[in-house]
Protein backbone atom coordinates (compact mmCIF):
# COMPACT_ATOMS: atom_id res chain seq x y z
CA UNK A 1 0.00 0.00 0.00
CA UNK A 2 2.85 2.26 0.13
CA UNK A 3 3.81 2.08 -3.16
CA UNK A 4 1.24 5.02 -3.84
CA UNK A 5 0.37 6.43 -0.43
CA UNK A 6 2.65 8.93 -0.72
CA UNK A 7 0.89 10.42 -4.07
CA UNK A 8 -2.11 11.27 -1.83
CA UNK A 9 -0.38 12.23 1.50
CA UNK A 10 -2.39 14.30 3.59
CA UNK A 11 -0.24 17.36 3.33
CA UNK A 12 1.29 16.80 -0.34
CA UNK A 13 -2.20 15.66 -1.65
CA UNK A 14 -3.59 19.05 -0.08
CA UNK A 15 -1.10 21.24 -0.98
CA UNK A 16 -1.73 20.19 -4.33
CA UNK A 17 -5.15 20.81 -4.00
CA UNK A 18 -4.76 24.06 -2.68
CA UNK A 19 -2.04 25.19 -5.26
CA UNK A 20 -4.09 24.36 -8.29
CA UNK A 21 -7.37 25.93 -7.14
CA UNK A 22 -5.47 29.16 -6.30
CA UNK A 23 -3.60 29.68 -9.61
CA UNK A 24 -7.21 28.49 -11.50
CA UNK A 25 -9.36 31.22 -10.05
CA UNK A 26 -6.60 33.59 -10.63
CA UNK A 27 -6.79 32.38 -14.21
CA UNK A 28 -10.91 33.07 -14.54
CA UNK A 29 -10.79 35.98 -12.60
CA UNK A 30 -7.86 37.69 -14.40
CA UNK A 31 -7.84 36.08 -18.02
CA UNK A 32 -6.63 39.16 -19.50
CA UNK A 33 -3.15 38.78 -17.66
CA UNK A 34 0.16 39.01 -19.80
CA UNK A 35 1.12 35.45 -20.80
CA UNK A 36 4.42 35.89 -20.38
CA UNK A 37 3.38 36.62 -16.66
CA UNK A 38 1.22 33.42 -16.71
CA UNK A 39 3.98 31.07 -17.68
CA UNK A 40 6.59 32.42 -15.04
CA UNK A 41 3.48 32.00 -12.17
CA UNK A 42 2.98 28.80 -13.65
CA UNK A 43 7.14 27.91 -13.27
CA UNK A 44 7.06 29.58 -9.99
CA UNK A 45 4.23 26.99 -8.86
CA UNK A 46 6.05 23.83 -10.37
CA UNK A 47 9.51 24.90 -8.85
CA UNK A 48 7.61 25.03 -5.29
CA UNK A 49 6.00 21.44 -5.48
CA UNK A 50 8.87 20.25 -7.01
CA UNK A 51 10.57 21.27 -3.54
CA UNK A 52 8.09 19.62 -1.58
CA UNK A 53 8.39 16.59 -3.29
CA UNK A 54 12.14 16.49 -2.82
CA UNK A 55 11.07 17.13 0.72
CA UNK A 56 9.01 14.92 1.10
CA UNK A 57 11.63 12.05 -0.42
CA UNK A 58 13.63 12.77 2.38
CA UNK A 59 11.70 12.02 5.04
CA UNK A 60 12.28 8.34 6.83
CA UNK A 61 8.91 7.19 6.26
CA UNK A 62 9.20 7.31 2.83
CA UNK A 63 12.40 4.86 2.29
CA UNK A 64 10.84 2.54 -0.13
CA UNK A 65 9.49 5.52 -2.38
CA UNK A 66 12.70 7.96 -2.25
CA UNK A 67 13.81 7.10 -5.95
CA UNK A 68 10.46 7.57 -7.25
CA UNK A 69 9.68 10.85 -5.54
CA UNK A 70 13.07 12.10 -5.89
CA UNK A 71 12.79 11.90 -9.82
CA UNK A 72 8.89 13.10 -9.51
CA UNK A 73 10.81 16.41 -7.62
CA UNK A 74 13.59 16.90 -10.06
CA UNK A 75 11.40 17.00 -13.57
CA UNK A 76 9.19 19.32 -11.93
CA UNK A 77 11.74 21.46 -10.73
CA UNK A 78 13.71 21.70 -13.97
CA UNK A 79 10.32 22.24 -15.67
CA UNK A 80 9.42 25.14 -13.36
CA UNK A 81 13.02 26.16 -13.88
CA UNK A 82 13.03 26.65 -17.85
CA UNK A 83 9.46 28.10 -17.34
CA UNK A 84 10.52 30.86 -15.61
CA UNK A 85 14.27 31.45 -16.79
CA UNK A 86 12.89 31.27 -20.71
CA UNK A 87 9.06 32.38 -20.73
CA UNK A 88 9.16 33.65 -24.06
CA UNK A 89 9.74 30.52 -25.53
CA UNK A 90 6.65 29.49 -24.09
CA UNK A 91 4.04 32.18 -25.11
CA UNK A 92 3.94 30.77 -28.46
CA UNK A 93 3.29 27.44 -27.74
CA UNK A 94 0.98 28.31 -24.47
CA UNK A 95 -1.86 25.82 -25.96
CA UNK A 96 0.50 23.06 -26.00
CA UNK A 97 1.80 23.80 -22.86
CA UNK A 98 -1.07 23.84 -21.07
CA UNK A 99 -2.61 20.95 -22.64
CA UNK A 100 0.64 19.12 -21.38
CA UNK A 101 0.32 20.17 -18.18
CA UNK A 102 -3.74 18.80 -17.69
CA UNK A 103 -2.55 15.47 -19.52
CA UNK A 104 0.42 14.98 -17.36
CA UNK A 105 -1.36 15.58 -13.80
CA UNK A 106 -4.34 13.83 -15.21
CA UNK A 107 -3.08 10.68 -16.08
CA UNK A 108 -0.57 10.34 -13.11
CA UNK A 109 -3.70 11.01 -11.16
CA UNK A 110 -5.78 8.19 -13.32
CA UNK A 111 -2.87 5.85 -12.72
CA UNK A 112 -2.44 6.27 -9.11
CA UNK A 113 -5.62 5.66 -8.23
CA UNK A 114 -5.52 2.37 -10.23
CA UNK A 115 -2.97 1.60 -8.04
CA UNK A 116 -5.03 2.19 -5.20
CA UNK A 117 -7.75 0.14 -6.47
CA UNK A 118 -5.19 -2.60 -6.48
CA UNK A 119 -4.65 -2.74 -2.78
CA UNK A 120 -7.86 -0.66 -1.41
CA UNK A 121 -11.45 -0.46 -2.06
CA UNK A 122 -11.19 2.29 -3.04
CA UNK A 123 -14.32 3.39 -5.41
CA UNK A 124 -14.01 3.46 -9.16
CA UNK A 125 -15.77 6.93 -9.15
CA UNK A 126 -12.74 8.86 -7.92
CA UNK A 127 -11.20 8.28 -11.38
CA UNK A 128 -13.73 10.52 -13.01
CA UNK A 129 -12.33 13.31 -11.80
CA UNK A 130 -8.66 12.56 -13.51
CA UNK A 131 -10.50 11.28 -16.65
CA UNK A 132 -12.02 14.48 -16.54
CA UNK A 133 -9.00 16.79 -16.35
CA UNK A 134 -7.18 14.49 -18.86
CA UNK A 135 -10.03 15.40 -21.71
CA UNK A 136 -9.72 18.96 -20.77
CA UNK A 137 -6.28 18.67 -21.79
CA UNK A 138 -7.10 16.96 -25.11
CA UNK A 139 -9.59 19.52 -25.70
CA UNK A 140 -7.09 22.07 -25.75
CA UNK A 141 -4.14 21.10 -27.96
CA UNK A 142 -7.28 21.31 -30.35
CA UNK A 143 -7.22 24.95 -29.39
CA UNK A 144 -11.41 25.62 -30.23
CA UNK A 145 -11.12 29.21 -28.45
CA UNK A 146 -11.75 32.44 -30.08
CA UNK A 147 -9.36 34.66 -27.97
CA UNK A 148 -6.41 34.04 -25.73
CA UNK A 149 -8.38 35.07 -22.76
CA UNK A 150 -10.76 31.94 -23.47
CA UNK A 151 -7.70 30.02 -23.34
CA UNK A 152 -6.69 30.81 -20.20
CA UNK A 153 -10.35 30.76 -18.76
CA UNK A 154 -10.65 27.28 -19.47
CA UNK A 155 -7.52 25.91 -18.13
CA UNK A 156 -8.32 27.72 -14.66
CA UNK A 157 -11.73 25.94 -14.77
CA UNK A 158 -10.11 22.52 -15.63
CA UNK A 159 -7.66 23.88 -12.73
CA UNK A 160 -10.67 23.98 -10.33
CA UNK A 161 -12.29 20.61 -11.13
CA UNK A 162 -8.40 19.56 -10.50
CA UNK A 163 -8.29 21.13 -7.14
CA UNK A 164 -11.66 19.60 -6.34
CA UNK A 165 -11.12 16.14 -7.18
CA UNK A 166 -7.40 16.15 -5.63
CA UNK A 167 -8.81 17.00 -2.49
CA UNK A 168 -11.91 14.61 -2.75
CA UNK A 169 -9.35 11.57 -3.22
CA UNK A 170 -7.20 12.47 -0.96
CA UNK A 171 -9.70 12.65 2.07
CA UNK A 172 -11.07 9.39 0.76
CA UNK A 173 -7.98 7.39 0.21
CA UNK A 174 -6.79 8.56 3.69
CA UNK A 175 -10.27 7.06 5.44
CA UNK A 176 -9.83 4.32 3.77
CA UNK A 177 -6.11 4.21 5.05
CA UNK A 178 -6.60 4.91 8.54
CA UNK A 179 -9.76 2.64 8.62
CA UNK A 180 -7.24 -0.46 7.34
CA UNK A 181 -4.72 0.57 9.81
CA UNK A 182 -7.16 0.64 12.65
CA UNK A 183 -8.74 -2.88 11.51
CA UNK A 184 -5.01 -4.53 11.10
CA UNK A 185 -4.13 -3.35 14.85
CA UNK A 186 -7.60 -4.05 16.42
CA UNK A 187 -7.23 -7.57 15.05
CA UNK A 188 -3.25 -7.52 16.01
CA UNK A 189 -4.48 -6.76 20.20
CA UNK A 190 -6.44 -9.93 19.88
CA UNK A 191 -3.31 -11.80 19.51
CA UNK A 192 -2.24 -12.78 23.66
CA UNK A 193 0.32 -14.69 25.11
CA UNK A 194 -0.98 -16.96 27.60
CA UNK A 195 0.56 -18.67 30.14
CA UNK A 196 0.78 -22.99 29.68
CA UNK A 197 2.67 -25.88 31.89
CA UNK A 198 4.36 -28.55 29.99
CA UNK A 199 3.25 -32.00 30.65
CA UNK A 200 6.07 -34.50 30.62
CA UNK A 201 4.93 -37.66 28.70
CA UNK A 202 4.66 -40.90 31.17
CA UNK A 203 7.13 -43.43 29.75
Amino acid sequence: MNSYLHFFDRSYGYSRAIVAALVGLVLVIWPDTAVKSIVIVIGSVLLLLGAVTMIFSKRPEEDRNRSILSINGAITLIFGLVLVVFPAFFVGIIMFLFGAILLIVGISEVAALLSARNETNAPLSLVAGPIITTLCGVVIFFNPFSTMEWLFVFFGISLLVYSLTEFISTNKLRKIYKDMADTKASTGNLIQDVEYEEVEEEK
